[in-house]
């Protein structure tokens, strides 16, 4: 089954440079992708002077190149990039929002995605709801991210007859996407955090990166990090190509998973980038549905 790739930000301005980023943009695009994953509050890396700084990256490069056709998601509501739950999803602030964001990248705004919403209040969520109906009604799409309580969410969009695009955090340690499932059983569902915020199968890092830069304590995957190397060498010597990286990995389990439409994949250099379309293009773009593939996957999840 294929599924969508989308270019992900988190760490532009902060672990990624502004002339990399052009460098990763260039190839996505060369390479006929489109989706590209923002939030106001990127990259979350505690500077107020860096709050948008990843969707302003984005827009140099637009206007360098004079694009017209991306698919920008864009994630709003947090009110800074400290990574804090706080935000503002009051209806006035959402259609401020999108009319900022209208303005800033035209044709390119694809999607208006709510974004970390821990409210309990129907009442509140029917008004941010209501937002959402009128940037739908402006032919924008919708969608959430990082929502709560999702059964509100799920019965006041049913009732206004609105389906929004699903982001959820999955990888084969942890997901959320039954769950989210069990609330949004026809909505289309695009996935983040799928190599566990820069995992390696060594569980080796130097201070550069991603793993040390967030502060991520690796110690909890050891046993699973284990596990997963010798079902890899198990069967090693039967698969067409050498499995180096924890995002082949996803990328495989990704391909057999039919509750995912589409993936989200963070690269910080022009390396990983140019990686990780080659592995696409093997493993999920050609549907590839090796049977030695399924038993690696039946294994993980055994495990």
């Amino acid at each position: 089954m294929n599924k969508d790739l989308i270019l992900g930000t988190a760490l532009w301005g902060w672990k990624v440079e502004e002339s990399e980023c052009f460098k990763i943009l260039d190839y996505f695009y060369d390479n006929k992708f489109n989706k590209i994953d923002l939030a106001t509050n990127y990259p979350i890396n505690y500077d107020i002077n860096s709050f948008r700084l990843s969707e302003t990256i984005v827009e140099k490069w637009i206007k360098k190149n004079n694009v017209n056709d991306l698919k920008l998601i864009i994630k709003i509501g947090s009110i800074d990039n400290s990574g804090s739950t706080y935000n503002n999803l009051n209806y006035d602030s959402i259609l401020k929002n999108f009319e900022y964001y209208s303005k800033k990248f035209k044709n390119n705004l694809w999607n208006i995605m709510i974004h970390w919403d821990n409210r309990n209040d129907k009442k509140k969520i029917i008004e941010t709801i209501g937002a959402l109906k009128v940037i739908k009604n402006q032919n924008i799409n919708i969608g959430l991210s990082g929502i709560k309580y999702m059964k509100i969410y799920s019965r006041v969009l049913f009732e206004n007859n609105l389906i929004p695009l699903i982001e959820c955090k999955h990888n084969i340690f942890d997901s959320y996407v039954t769950t989210y499932k069990e609330y949004f059983p026809s909505n289309q569902i695009y996935v983040y955090g799928i190599n566990l915020g820069g995992l390696n199968l060594s569980n080796i890092y130097d201070n550069k990166s991603s793993i040390s830069l967030r502060g991520i304590d690796t110690s909890k995957y050891e046993n699973f990090l284990e596990k997963l190397n010798e079902i890899i060498n198990k069967y090693k010597s039967k698969l067409t190509f050498k499995i180096k990286t924890l995002n082949q990995i996803s990328f495989i389990e990704i391909s057999f998973n039919k509750n995912i439409n589409g993936l989200i994949i963070g690269p910080s250099s022009l390396t990983q980038m140019i990686d990780s379309v080659s592995d696409y293009n093997f493993i999920l773009k050609e549907n590839i549905n090796n049977f030695i593939f399924e038993n690696i996957i039946k294994e993980l999840n055994y495990n």
